[in-house]
């Protein structure tokens, strides 16, 4: 039997570090070309909200704890938004091939 998985790569550079807080929601640059995953951790408690033009607002993205990596699936020129639980924080975005 053969089992074969879709295992994001990480792309070779720098991620994105995006400063946030809980005040309003921050974007991030877009992702660069190649990218079909992102993988996302955050400093502290937050939403995200991927792609979308509208803010990712308290309660209504998907919530992402504090030092839990997480995958996410996302086209290039893609934004990743984040606004924190409560307080500040960093996300590191990491671009990564599918």
């Amino acid at each position: 039997m053969t089992i074969s998985a879709n295992i994001p790569q990480l792309r070779d550079g720098g991620g994105i570090n995006l400063a946030f807080d809980s005040s309003g929601s921050t974007a991030s640059s877009t992702m660069p070309t190649g990218t079909s995953f992102a993988r996302l951790l955050a400093t502290t408690d937050c939403y995200i909200e991927v792609g979308g033009a509208t803010a990712a607002a308290s309660g209504t993205g998907a919530y992402l704890p504090a030092f839990r990596s997480e995958y996410f699936s996302v086209q290039e020129s893609t934004t990743i938004r984040a606004i924190a639980v409560s307080g500040s924080g960093l996300l590191n975005i990491k671009p990564c091939a599918g």
